[in-house]
């Protein structure tokens, strides 16, 4: 009878692990409808099962789960199923399942392989049987504004972020000192997962060439005399001792730059430093070698703390929304299919649209009526500001509201716009606004209230602005940073390759330092409550760095970054997105932004 039993019992459990392989199987056909493109693999290699057990059992570790080896294997056997998956199919994958694991009401941090099996049922019953149909814009186009982003700090017990409340607008001297701690900190614990700072496995010789960071206050135990130092090479000037710092750049006395963390500050000499690719401001954060002596540290060699793919990141904060408007989880297959699937989608991106010239409300007029002949029409026409060439005088407002009720007949005129796409107005620096502090608040409603009343799908909102386009996450900014960038450097940018535009400078200064504007408070004020609107993590897909500056378009670190130009200065040209592109190979990968002109 035992022996019966047995076999019944096994029997169960067989048939069990069968159903829910298949079921795994089905749900893993809608859930991930993701690019099988090497860009986003290590090394263009599908990963090993050991290294997808390692993702797993880390990803549910981070979210305070335990996963049961039943659990964990059936899993993997589906991800094994699926093919040769490469690291941004199997971290969708993953995070789908453990935030369905997370949104149940559960007894114990424990997952079990039953537990396991109902998660994954209940996956395959929220995918839509129409997974593949396109979405209107209104449904695959999400704007979140500046004062609605969520606001994180990073607990470093836990390792983890937790949301905050945002607070008022106005805040205190507290939330001033909180907008550098909370920035240094993010980029520190960025910094601790890089490969060239983990120190190595005790009893493994594995990483012996890595960096160690030394905290500010550890220099107290070095010495401070030069009698107590070797001598140099040459016999004669004193070594110091050689670290490698992480700090703030700043000048606590007028002309004397220092290095600051969270727990002291060190006056710092330049005179024989060397700056990496990038632009150097007061104010933003480094990694400093050098030589510590006499109360001073003399920098060698200058550089931005390294930047991390956006995979890594989520892969890290499983379940935490940085972005904001995150989608339902049973929407975000279908919302994935319909990118993949909308060729014809494109987001058109002007800057600097003087309403106020002839002009430019005649080339628009061209613009509008090609695009009207498309099918279908554009995802979403971006407009950047200025909206006037003259941003002041007695009858600005007045003007300004006479042009947008004028670009209002403009886009009535056809129909298969103003009804199949989305208008997204972006505020310009020296727009009608509270003040010239970021983030602006949209343009006031006063002004736009006839075309938004004749366009149904226009949508004014701050600047910078976060558009949501189905899985990519979108940032837009309006502002003349570069020129401000170079400006304030401290030291010249580095130009030992000719060929590296000042653009590329300001590009990696902007992803390095996870922020869109590293200057110091009193040359671009911040509401120090809303500085995380500005924050550039984990990195978005696509970049908008809307200047007066020549048209660019580059790609660092797997993010799309490119600037319109002038719409007037530069001849009535323009910057087309296709979305559907971004997971492409070949040609259609290079070509995921197209220059555009109005003759």
């Amino acid at each position: 009878e035992r022996e019966r039993e047995e076999e019944e019992n096994k029997g169960t459990r067989t048939a069990t692990h069968t159903t829910a392989t298949e079921t795994t199987d089905n749900v893993l056909s809608c859930t991930m409808e993701v690019e099988r493109s090497g860009r986003f693999g290590v090394g263009g290699m599908a990963l090993s099962t050991k290294e997808v057990r390692l993702r797993v059992a880390r990803k549910f570790a981070a979210a305070g789960f335990v996963i049961r080896s039943g659990a964990s294997r059936l899993l993997e056997q589906a991800l094994s199923s699926a093919g040769d998956l490469q690291l941004e199919d199997i971290e969708r994958a993953i995070d789908t399942v453990v935030q369905a694991v997370t949104d149940r009401t559960m007894s114990s941090n424990k997952l079990d392989q039953e537990t396991m099996t109902e998660v994954l049922m209940e996956l395959q019953q929220n995918q839509s049987p129409d997974v593949a149909q396109e979405l209107s814009p209104e449904e695959s186009i999400t704007v979140i504004d500046a004062f609605s982003t969520p606001k994180f700090k990073f607990d470093v017990d836990r390792k983890m972020f937790y949301e905050q409340s945002p607070g008022v607008l106005f805040g205190n001297a507290d939330d001033k000192a909180n907008v550098f701690r909370e920035r240094f900190q993010l980029l520190l614990q960025r910094t601790r997962r890089n490969p060239l700072f983990i120190p190595p496995s005790e009893g493994l010789g594995t990483n012996q060439d890595y960096f160690k960071l030394t905290p500010i206050d550890g220099l107290i135990g070095l010495s401070n005399k030069a009698s107590d130092m070797d001598e140099g090479e040459d016999g004669e000037s004193p070594v110091g001792h050689f670290v490698v710092l992480m700090g703030l750049l700043s000048q606590i006395e007028e002309g004397r730059y220092h290095l600051e963390d969270l727990n002291g500050s060190v006056r710092m000499d330049l005179s024989q430093a060397v700056c990496c690719s990038g632009l150097f401001t007061e104010n933003c954060i480094v990694v400093a070698e050098g030589q510590y002596l006499d109360g001073t540290f003399y920098a060698s060699t200058l550089g931005f703390p390294p930047p991390e793919p956006r995979a890594v990141t989520t892969s890290c904060f499983v379940g935490t929304d940085f972005f904001g408007g995150a989608p339902a989880l049973q929407d975000q297959a279908r919302l994935l299919a319909s990118e993949k699937s909308a060729d014809g989608s494109m987001f058109v991106v002007l800057s600097d649209v003087w309403l106020d010239k002839t002009k430019v409300l005649t080339k628009l007029a061209e613009l509008f009526a090609g695009y009207a002949q498309l099918d279908p029409p554009p995802a979403a026409f971006v407009f950047m500001g200025n909206f006037t060439s003259e941003p002041y005088g007695p009858n600005h407002s007045k003007l300004l509201r006479e042009s947008f009720d004028t670009l209002a007949d403009l886009i009535s005129e056809h129909p298969a716009l103003s009804t199949g796409s989305r208008f997204i107005f972006v505020p310009g620096p020296q727009d009608p606004g509270s003040g010239n502090v970021l983030p602006r608040p949209p343009i006031p409603d006063i002004l736009t209230e006839k075309l938004r009343r004749r366009v149904k799908n226009a949508e004014f909102t701050t600047n910078p602005a976060r558009i949501r386009y189905c899985t990519q996450e979108m940032v837009f900014f309006r502002d003349d940073v570069l020129n401000k960038m170079r400006r304030n450097c401290v030291m010249p940018p580095n130009d030992d390759d000719e060929e590296t535009e000042i653009s590329a400078h300001l590009v990696k200064t902007l992803i390095d330092q996870a922020h869109l504007c590293p200057l110091p408070l009193h040359v671009r004020p911040v509401y120090w409550q809303c500085d995380q609107a500005l924050r550039l993590y984990p990195l978005p897909d696509v970049l908008v760095l809307a200047d007066r500056f020549d048209p660019y378009n580059l790609t660092y670190e797997g993010c799309t970054t490119f600037n319109p130009g002038s719409f007037m200065v530069t001849d009535f040209s323009f910057m087309v997105y296709w979305p559907s592109r971004l997971r492409s190979d070949g040609d259609e990968f290079a070509q995921r932004v197209e220059f555009s002109k109005i003759e």
